[in-house]
């Protein structure tokens, strides 16, 4: 009797063992998730002022195009 609960117990350890180890895989997956998620959001934040930029540049380039020699042979023909 006593060998079979020696057995049992040392089930019940390996069992608590395999679940804690399980919630801490968890914890530190929803932890990286979290940091991904934010990294995410910087790097969109980063794509939209770009996209932004790019427009105002083109914008720029467009209007000085025509500003500077009113015709269609772009700012390279242009004088300066």
């Amino acid at each position: 009797m006593d060998q079979a609960m020696a057995a049992y117990d040392g089930t019940v350890a390996n069992y608590r063992e395999t679940v804690l180890t399980g919630f801490q895989q968890v914890e530190d997956n929803l932890a990286a998730l979290r940091i991904l998620e934010k990294e995410a959001d910087t790097q969109q934040r980063a794509v939209v002022a770009s996209q932004k930029s790019l427009e105002l540049s083109l914008t720029r380039y467009r209007g000085r195009d025509y500003e500077l020699s009113g015709s269609d042979h772009g700012p390279e023909c242009s004088p300066r």
